[in-house]
C-alpha cells in the first residue's frame, strides 16, 4: 500500500508557518512553505521508505514498505518545455509531442529517479521505465503526479493539515 499525503499550503492558516532558521535561506515566501511543510512531512513519515515532493501550493509525500518516488508538477508552470527536451533528454528517446506529454514524462523519470537513483535516467526510455518498474500517473486539476515502486500498489490519498499535524 502506497500512501500519498496531500498539503495544500494556500490553504492552511498563516500561523502555521513558524519558520525557524532553517527556513531563511529560502528567498520566497512561497519556497519556505514548501520547504516548511516538506519538513513536516518527513518528520512524521512512518514508513520506512518515502519520497517527497512538491509544486508551489501542493506539497506531496508517499509512503511505502518498499522504494519508492513521487513527482509533482504543475503543469501552469512557466518553463521552456521544449528546450528542456532537446537539452536534456536523451537523442534516441521518442520526445512529448505538447506540454501535457511533457509533463507526463517528466514527472515519470523524476519519480523513477527518486526511486532509483540512477543517474540515467535522462537517458532511459519512457518504454524502459515503465515495462520494468510499476508507475501510476495521476492528473489532479493543473498537477500532475507520477510514482513509482518496483511493484504495482494501491494508492491511499490522504489531505493532510499542518494545523493537526502540530497541534
Amino acid at each position: 500500500m502506497i500512501i500519498l499525503k496531500w498539503i495544500d499550503v494556500e490553504e492552511e492558516n498563516a500561523n502555521v508557518f513558524k519558520f525557524d532558521k532553517s527556513m531563511k535561506k529560502y528567498k520566497f515566501i512561497q519556497d519556505r512553505k514548501l520547504a516548511f511543510a516538506s519538513k513536516v512531512l518527513k518528520t512524521h513519515s512512518k514508513s520506512k521508505y518515502y519520497s517527497i515532493s512538491h509544486s508551489y501550493p501542493i506539497c506531496v509525500i508517499a509512503e511505502s514498505e518498499e522504494k519508492i518516488g513521487v513527482d509533482i508538477e504543475n503543469s501552469n508552470r512557466k518553463i521552456d518545455w521544449e528546450k528542456i527536451v532537446t537539452k536534456k533528454f536523451a537523442k534516441n528517446d521518442e520526445y512529448p509531442a505538447n506540454r501535457n506529454s511533457f509533463f507526463l514524462d517528466w514527472t515519470t523519470r523524476e519519480a523513477y529517479f527518486k526511486c532509483t537513483q540512477d543517474e540515467h535516467y535522462l537517458n532511459t526510455s519512457i518504454n524502459e521505465i515503465t515495462d520494468k518498474w510499476a508507475v501510476s500517473i495521476k492528473h489532479v486539476d493543473d498537477f500532475y503526479v507520477a510514482i513509482c515502486s518496483a511493484t504495482r500498489q494501491d494508492i491511499q490519498n490522504e489531505m493532510v493539515s499542518l494545523k493537526n499535524i502540530l497541534d
